[in-house]
């Protein structure tokens, strides 16, 4: 159910907050949606067929030697940010979009209950829902889940930081709303509304900076040569020839004639 001016309280100045929920704060959930619903596909496309077109090619890797390092390249120490971000971090982060998506499930309720209309508020909830999924399921053929690829990744902090900015409009706008018509006794106090939304716009913060240093670091490791320990150059042995013993050295004839201590010759 949409929202208008005749269900909500006509707030001075502009927008208001039927207009925030109903064409501004939807925004970048719809550029997010959008944007998964090219992005995916095309990367899942584009993986099958180069698996398809490497299938009949039958490649073997041979370590590679120098003359310092006898090592293979697979034995070096992997790169820490390209798996993704710490388990705890990771899984801390999904608790906190859960937590988000439970606040505006709660907002579209009690919106709801209170007969004020939702404008186009479940689209934020869909988005949350996709956001959920693809930090979850681990795909890499799609670039999702904790290894998830930069383009995702990008397109997150883009999703974080536009909503956070819309947010921080409509928290402002409800501060006002608060103030001018409290609404106390309701299915929805202005005030409940008001704590909501900060809440929401708090976690919005906290995804930025999540997101966007994973963004950093894995850039880094992705296209920043990683610094290669100095190899220990090895000098290279020859094995001599052993060196002949000569005559006077050793005669056998000489070494059995001598006589022994206490023998008489």
């Amino acid at each position: 159910m949409l929202c208008s001016d005749t269900n909500r309280f006509a707030l001075p100045g502009a927008p208001s907050t039927c207009a925030l929920d109903t064409s501004i704060t939807p925004i970048p959930s719809f550029a997010l949606l959008a944007f998964l619903a090219i992005y995916v596909p095309t990367r899942f496309v584009l993986a099958r067929r180069s698996r398809s077109s490497s299938s009949g090619v039958a490649s073997t890797s041979k370590p590679s030697y120098d003359g310092y390092n006898y090592s293979s390249p697979s034995d070096s120490e992997p790169r820490s940010w390209s798996n993704g971000l710490p388990k705890w971090l990771h899984w801390l982060y999904i608790v906190l979009v859960l937590c988000l998506l439970g606040l505006r499930i709660l907002e579209v309720v009690r919106l709801v209950l209170a007969d004020m209309g939702v404008g186009l508020l479940p689209v934020g909830i869909i988005a949350n829902v996709l956001n959920i999924m693809m930090l979850i399921f681990e795909c890499s053929s799609c670039g999702m889940g904790r290894m998830r690829s930069l383009t995702i990744s990008a397109s997150f902090v883009v999703y974080w930081a536009a909503s956070t900015i819309l947010e921080s409009v409509k928290v402002a706008r409800l501060a006002s709303y608060n103030s001018v018509h409290p609404a106390k006794g309701t299915a929805y106090p202005s005030s409940d509304w008001l704590l909501d939304n900060g809440c929401m716009l708090g976690l919005l913060v906290i995804f930025i900076f999540i997101e966007g240093t994973y963004l950093v670091l894995r850039w880094r490791s992705s296209y920043l040569p990683s610094p290669t320990p100095t190899p220990i150059p090895v000098k290279e042995t020859t094995i001599s020839k052993p060196r002949p013993i000569p005559e006077y050295e050793y005669d056998p004839v000489v070494y059995y004639n001598q006589p022994t201590n206490g023998a008489v010759a």
